[in-house]
């Protein structure tokens, strides 16, 4: 292929950021602006044009997929293939150079690689062997606090200011113990492959400067992806020859909470000594009218590098912004909306309903069941299908029906430990032997089990089990009695230790029984176990084709003509935890509100309930801050039961802006440093008090146990 034929179709700063060969650069691509174009047009013009030989590039990116899609691109534009081109991963690339170092690392050429399961069983062997004060049900989030250290370069010594890392000194030698099994498996894990072929270049600097030599030419896609080792690795192979262009756009860092660094575009503009910046502003995707829409809403953030995204495209739809009174009449509004762009013939595949975290799902998908207009849920499950609301919709189905054995042995396996499948197999055999059902098995099993003291101590929980069981009423105060049980039997507690963030789906799960006793005061606990049943059927079959729901996070690098943007209400989005946190944490929620905008083509709608109903009552929501920096005259209001216009600028600056549910209103029954009684733990202190998802918990440490309450639901006496 002819070398101009390559250049062919780029605009002029794309062209610019092309033919700079030589020497650092910065790419700032804005959102739909076609920087995949200007990387692969890069790779071919430089090979081309003699500035570099295929091996002599090292270009990397952050899935497997864009990875083979711009080599493809790249063979396609230089008419050949690339045979020695280095276009990987972060960790295919780190993990290719660490198997030719291998033995400078003491590690066998063929080391194993641990994926998050085997690391998260790791992390729980050794809290097991050595007999380390942590509960092992915690192992998850260890094993992700490790994998955050390592994102930040910390050795163990150097962990003492991690975030979310508690008791320091514990945690530090967890990790040393961590890595010292790791190694004596011959094995590394996803942080190593960074963090160690970093350790590498800097202990070496005879391998580094080899490999500064071999790759010459250095490209970088996604750089606001990056995190603080995976930079550190490019700057060591960059910065002596300081051949290096990075692409990417500050304005869609959105993954600081797995470890991307939003600061690493002014580290590298120091590092690289102010290198020429090329904007990549003309945007191919959005219309004039959505553009404008999100340049509104960034130009708030204070930590941005300057640009201004437009279009040459012909103008569209004025984006709309839908007020509702309630949530529910906000989800049964778009899912009449979106039936009647399908009655008009638009492509299901070309919608997508866009919330800020998975739990807002489910009242979205109810109102899309209901009309029965196919949806698929892209990056997650169904909400009745996740593993959190099949978990806790055990123990509903097993009080409906106390012979349900599908659900006995889902509930036991995950509430208990200890207790395996032949303990479980042994229970159900009993049940059919005497004809009982499997709630007044677990109330008599210490005489199936045995009378060994570890027999007895499964009993023992068994015996809790059924007693929890058997206690719940049936035909009234469904949704309470489902948040007392979740409570009484840890279930809750065990989500806050392990994975805080299904908290929120169990909420919801709890608030759709509740909305749906508030809509029938006869409505029992065996209609609701029907009811979700027959709708979990209902959703089968779907998943070839139909609207998308997907988090804003799962939306990115995508685009549709239509988008459905819900929720935006203070609190919700942005997220309660960035009104509790950092600015920092409020510049990013507004980048994933910019994100979620630019995702739209055509037809943009936002919307939002001024309340939204919970098992616990009605919370009031403010209008998100993010919509009142839209100026009025950029979108066409909508009002369906609302209030007037006025609460459009309601306080949504303040610090106390957005929903304020019942239990954030209550006074602190616990605080740090109470000394307090637990019937069964005994005497405690109070570790922390933390407002999470509309409820207080509190960390209370008895002995050498650690355990987590929700404050409202606890039996705890204070000791004064």
């Amino acid at each position: 292929m002819e070398q101009h034929a390559i250049l062919n179709g780029l605009n002029d700063a794309q062209r610019a950021a092309v033919e700079q060969l030589s020497g650092p650069l910065l790419v700032l691509a804005g959102a739909g602006s076609g920087k995949t174009r200007v990387l692969t047009s890069r790779i071919a013009w430089s090979i081309a044009r003699g500035a570099a030989r295929p091996e002599e590039i090292f270009a990397v990116t952050f899935t497997n997929k864009a990875a083979r899609a711009m080599r493809e691109r790249a063979e396609q534009l230089a008419g050949r293939n690339f045979a020695h081109l280095w276009l990987k991963t972060f960790h295919s690339a780190a993990a290719a150079i660490l198997r030719e170092e291998h033995a400078l690392l003491g590690l066998p050429r063929g080391y194993t690689i641990y994926d998050t399961d085997e690391q998260e069983a790791l992390v729980r062997a050794v809290i097991r062997d050595e007999k380390l004060p942590y509960d092992t049900k915690l192992a998850g989030e260890l094993a992700r606090l490790i994998q955050r250290a390592k994102d930040r370069l910390l050795a163990p010594e150097d962990t003492d200011d991690l975030p979310g890392g508690a008791e320091k000194g514990l945690f530090a030698e967890l990790y040393d113990l961590y890595n010292k099994r790791l190694r004596a498996n011959g094995a590394l894990d996803f942080g190593d492959l960074i963090m160690e072929t970093v350790l590498l270049f800097q202990r070496h600097t005879d391998v580094c400067a080899r490999y500064t030599e071999r790759f010459r030419f250095i490209l970088v896609d996604e750089f606001q992806d990056t995190n603080a080792a995976q930079y550190q690795l490019l700057r060591c192979l960059a910065i002596e020859h300081r051949n290096i262009c990075v692409v990417g756009d500050d304005d869609q860092s959105i993954y600081s909470w797995r470890g991307a660094e939003a600061r690493n575009f002014s580290t590298f503009m120091r590092d690289f000594q102010n290198p020429p910046v090329i904007r990549l502003e003309q945007n191919y995707r959005s219309s004039p009218e959505i553009l404008r829409v999100a340049s509104a809403v960034i130009t708030n953030n204070a930590a941005r590098m300057e640009k201004e995204i437009w279009s040459d495209l012909p103008s569209g739809n004025v984006p709309r912004v839908a007020a509702f009174a309630q949530d529910r009449g906000e989800a049964a509004w778009i899912a009449e909306e979106v039936r009647d762009l399908l009655d008009d013939y638009a492509n299901a595949n070309e919608i997508a309903i866009l919330y800020r975290a998975n739990w807002q799902s489910r009242i979205l998908e109810e109102a899309f069941l209901r009309l029965r207009i196919p949806y698929r849920v892209i990056g997650g499950l169904r909400f009745y299908q996740r593993k959190v609301v099949r978990d806790f919709f055990a123990w509903l189905r097993l009080i409906v029906n106390p012979f349900d054995g599908a659900a006995f042995t889902r509930l036991v396996q995950n509430s208990t430990r200890g207790i395996g499948e032949k303990t479980i197999e042994k229970l159900m055999q009993a049940s059919l032997q005497d004809g009982l059902d499997l709630v007044e098995v677990c109330l008599q099993a210490e005489q199936y089990l045995g009378a060994a003291a570890s027999s007895q101590k499964k009993a023992a929980e068994l015996k809790k089990i059924g007693q929890l069981l058997r206690a719940f009423d049936q035909t009234c105060n469904l949704a309470h009695q489902a948040a007392e049980l979740a409570e009484a039997s840890g279930f809750r507690a065990s989500l806050l230790e392990e994975d805080p963030d299904q908290l929120e789906n169990l909420e919801e799960f709890i608030n759709a029984l509740a909305a749906r006793e508030k809509a029938n005061p006869a409505f029992t606990l065996i209609d609701f176990v029907l009811e979700i049943a027959l709708l979990d059927e209902a959703g089968q079959g779907e998943q070839e084709a139909g609207v998308l729901f997907m988090t804003i996070h799962n939306a990115k690098g995508l685009e549709f003509e239509h988008i459905f943007l819900t929720g935006a209400e203070e609190g919700v989005f942005p997220h309660h935890h960035s009104l509790e946190e950092s600015a920092d944490r409020l510049e990013e929620e507004r980048r994933l509100f910019y994100v979620a905008v630019t995702r739209a083509k055509r037809f943009l709608t936002i919307s939002y309930a001024e309340e939204r109903r919970s098992y616990m009552g009605v919370s009031q929501h403010n209008i998100s801050r993010f919509v009142t920096e839209i100026p009025a005259q950029l979108v066409h209001w909508e009002r369906y039961g609302a209030r007037p216009s006025d609460n459009r600028a309601r306080s949504a600056h303040t610090r106390d802006a957005g929903f304020v549910s019942r239990a954030a209103r209550d006074e602190p029954k616990f605080m740090e440093g109470n000394r307090v009684r637990h019937k069964e733990y005994g005497e405690g202190v109070v570790l922390s008090r933390e407002q999470r998802a509309g409820l207080a918990s509190i960390r209370v440490r008895f002995g050498n146990r650690v355990m987590t309450f929700i404050e409202r639901y606890v039996s705890l006496e204070k000791i004064t």
